[in-house]
C-alpha cells in the first residue's frame, strides 16, 4: 500500500468516523460551548514557553469542509449551525485575534467567512480549490474572491488565499484522484518534474490574476516550503507549511528566514501535532498511524494517547517561529470534526487528528454530528495562556 500524505488520511479517518455514525440521525440541535478545562483524557502539562519574542498571539486554523480526496468533504453542511460557537471560543477562550477560514464547498465557505466576520476576526480567507480542473478552479475563485472583497469593503481586515498544495490537490497537474495516486503518477518513465512545475507556476499566476481582478486587499497562497521562492512571485505574503520534525529541528528558524530574504512577509500558515506519544517525532506526517491493511483499516497497535507530547510539540514549534522572521504562525487546527474518539485505542481517530479539541461519535453521551459538543485537550489552555499573555 502506498504511503499516504498526513492530508490523505484524513480522508480516511473521515470515511471511519462517518461509517460509526448512525444513518437516520435527527435534526441537529444547538452547539454548546465546551469550557477550557483540563480534559478528563489527560494527565497535566507543563506551562506553555514563556519567552516572548516578535510573534504576536497565535493564529488558528478553521475547517469549514474541505475535499481532500476526490468526492470526500471533512464537514458536512449541517455543521455551519456550530460554527458561531466554536468561532467564538477561539476569538472569547483562546483569545485568538486572527483566524484561517478554509474550504471546498462554496456555501460552507461563505457560510464561515461571514461568521468570522461578525465576530470580528482578522481573516485569512482560504479557498481550497481542489480537484477541479484550471478552469473551474478560476470560475470558483472568481466568486469566492468577489465575497472576500464583499466583507473588505465593509471595513474588515481580510487577506484571500487562492489555495494549499495544488501540486497534490488541483486536478491538472498530477493525475489521479487522491494523494497516493498523484504519488504514484510521478514514477511514469515519461514524467517531467521541470514541466510540471512550470505549468503549476501558470497556474498559479492565473490564480493570483483572478484574484486581484475580484479583490483589492492582500493575496497569499500556501505551500510547503520546499517549493522554490519565485512561486510566490505573483503574491504578497508568502504561506509556508511548516511542520516541525526531529530532522528539521535545527534548521526550522532558517528556513522562515530564508523565505523572508525576499524581502515579503512570511507567514507559518500551518504547524501542529496529534496527539499521541512519538507524534513530535514528525509532526507533519503524524497522522499516518493506520493500518490500511485491515479490513476495515484501524489505528495501529501500540498507539497511546499523549495529550502533553501534542502541546510539548506545538509550543516546541511555536516558540522556534517566535525566534524567526515569521509574522504570524497559524496553528493547524481547533477541531477535526470527522476524528472521533473511542475508547478503543484501534478506533480512536481522535489520535490522528491536529485539533486541540475532542470530538466523540454515534456511541457516547454527546456526539458531535447532532450536539456539537466538544471537549479541550491540554493544548486548549495552555494556547490560551500563550495568548492571554501577548
Amino acid at each position: 500500500m502506498p504511503t499516504l500524505s498526513r492530508r490523505e488520511f484524513l480522508v480516511a479517518s473521515t470515511l471511519a468516523a462517518l461509517a460509526t455514525r448512525a444513518t437516520g440521525a435527527q435534526t441537529p440541535i444547538a452547539s454548546p460551548v465546551a469550557p477550557p478545562v483540563a480534559s478528563p483524557m489527560a494527565s497535566p502539562g507543563a506551562s506553555p514557553v514563556a519567552s516572548a519574542g516578535s510573534l504576536g498571539a497565535c493564529s488558528m486554523i478553521y475547517d469549514v469542509g474541505s475535499e481532500l480526496s476526490r468526492g470526500d468533504v471533512t464537514r458536512q453542511a449541517s455543521d455551519a449551525q456550530f460554527y458561531r460557537d466554536e468561532l467564538t471560543a477561539i476569538r472569547d477562550q483562546l483569545h485568538c485575534t486572527n483566524v484561517a477560514i478554509y474550504g471546498s464547498v462554496p456555501e460552507q465557505l461563505v457560510a464561515g467567512l461571514d461568521t468570522a466576520a461578525d465576530l470580528g476576526f482578522d481573516i485569512r480567507f482560504q479557498t481550497r480549490l481542489n480537484f477541479l480542473p484550471q478552469a473551474d478552479m478560476v470560475d470558483r475563485l472568481t466568486s469566492l474572491a468577489a465575497e472576500a472583497e464583499r466583507v473588505r469593503q465593509q471595513g474588515l481586515p481580510i487577506v484571500l488565499d487562492v489555495g494549499c498544495e495544488y501540486l497534490i490537490f488541483s486536478d491538472d497537474l498530477l493525475k489521479g484522484d487522491n494523494f497516493a495516486e498523484k504519488i504514484a503518477s510521478i514514477s511514469a518513465p515519461d514524467f517531467d518534474w521541470g514541466e510540471v512545475l512550470q505549468r503549476m507556476a501558470d497556474m498559479l499566476s492565473s490564480l493570483a490574476e483572478t484574484a486581484r481582478a475580484n479583490f483589492g486587499g492582500v493575496v497569499t497562497y500556501s505551500d510547503t516550503p520546499d517549493k522554490p521562492v519565485e512561486i510566490w512571485g505573483p503574491f504578497d505574503i508568502i504561506g509556508i507549511d511548516h511542520y516541525l520534525s526531529s530532522e528539521n529541528a535545527g534548521t526550522y528558524v532558517q528556513t522562515i528566514d530564508t523565505f523572508a530574504q525576499s524581502g515579503k512577509p512570511v507567514w507559518v500558515d500551518e504547524f501542529g501535532c496529534p496527539a499521541w506519544k512519538g507524534a513530535s517525532a514528525d509532526t507533519g506526517m503524524a497522522w499516518n498511524i493506520v493500518d490500511g491493511e485491515a479490513n476495515p483499516p484501524h489505528i495501529k497497535e501500540g498507539i497511546v494517547r499523549d495529550e502533553n507530547e501534542q502541546a510539548q510539540s506545538i509550543f516546541d514549534a511555536l516558540g522556534l517561529i517566535d525566534q524567526s522572521m515569521a509574522e504570524r504562525a497559524y496553528l493547524n487546527e481547533f477541531i477535526t470534526a470527522q476524528a472521533v474518539h473511542s475508547d478503543d485505542p484501534l478506533n480512536d481517530w481522535d489520535l490522528t487528528a491536529y485539533g486541540i479539541v475532542t470530538v466523540f461519535g454515534e456511541d457516547s453521551k454527546h456526539p458531535y454530528e447532532t450536539t456539537g459538543y466538544w471537549e479541550p485537550k491540554v493544548a486548549f489552555g495552555q494556547l490560551a495562556e500563550w495568548n492571554a499573555g501577548r
